[in-house]
Parts: structure tokens; C-alpha cells; sequence
């Protein structure tokens, strides 16, 4: 499927998987911004760059749908604008 597709996904209250500087962090999506994702993992809150992140996102069926921070740069109303 595309990554496209996905683009437009709202990230608030998923549960998220990133893998970010080598490591990867589980947890809820908390906040979003323009340019950083907020991540509440079990220990406490963690701020992480959309640019340099890639995204597994847990989806209705069980699986994970895989996804590059940089598809998702933006606050989420302006990604709905972008075609």
C-alpha cells in the first residue's frame, strides 16, 4: 500500500512504535506538532523528530503499517490540505 495513503493518518492516542537515533521507543502519541511527535512510554514523556524518524503504527487488524517522519511533516490539518 501506498505511504501516501497513510499521510493523512491522525496519530493522536495511537499506539506507535519509532525508531529513532538507533533505538526504538513504544508508546502512546500524546502531542503532535509541526515538526516533533510527544510519546508517552512507560518511564515518562518523550519529544521526538518527525525528520529523522520512521513510524510503525498499529493498525486495526493487527498488524503495523510502516512509515517515514518525513511523510508526516506538518500539523495534521495541513497534511489533509496537501495533495
Amino acid at each position: 500500500m501506498s505511504s501516501k495513503k497513510y499521510s493523512n493518518l491522525f496519530l493522536l492516542g495511537r499506539e506507535v512504535r519509532i525508531f529513532y537515533n538507533g533505538r526504538y521507543f513504544n508508546g502512546t502519541v500524546v502531542d503532535e506538532m509541526r515538526n516533533t511527535l510527544i510519546l508517552k512510554t512507560a518511564e515518562n514523556e518523550k519529544m521526538f523528530p518527525k525528520l529523522n524518524s520512521i513510524l510503525y503504527i498499529r493498525s486495526a487488524e493487527g498488524g503495523e503499517i510502516k512509515i517515514e517522519g518525513s511523510k508526516l511533516l506538518g500539523r495534521p490539518f495541513e497534511r489533509l490540505l496537501r495533495r
